[in-house]
């Protein structure tokens, strides 16, 4: 479910301060990545995340996976909520228990509300 604000004013650079954090993290570790969907479109469209989008996108390739799950603590360290989805059922492509998404969560003070988040396949 993607987050709850628009990217836009001060949503827009949570969104972008969480983009930076979790791709250097992600660069450290040697996680090649890419934007993704409506991230995609807006920075090579428009230059800027769209301000009608609610999430960041980003993928990362299956053999890339377990680099990805080593670094959650890091992620987590650095402020973020992270949860991993699973598929709950066999599909097509995807066996049940397979990674479906990772959500990156950004934490608001003092309730622990998220108000953006950065989705990884």
């Amino acid at each position: 479910m993607p987050g709850p604000k628009k990217l836009t004013g001060k949503y827009a650079r949570i969104a972008i301060n969480m983009l930076i954090k979790v791709t250097g993290i992600m660069e450290k570790a040697q996680i090649p990545y890419v934007l993704e969907a409506g991230t995609l479109l807006g920075i090579i469209r428009e230059g800027r995340l769209l301000p009608w989008d609610d999430d960041v996108d980003l993928t990362i390739t299956k053999q890339n996976e377990s680099k990805l799950l080593a670094i959650i603590t890091k992620i987590r360290l650095s402020g973020y909520k992270v949860s991993v989805k699973k598929y709950k059922k066999d599909l097509k492509y995807f066996d049940r228990g397979e990674i479906r998404i990772i959500k990156v969560k950004h934490l608001t003070f003092p309730f622990f509300k998220t108000d953006v988040t950065l989705d990884i396949f």
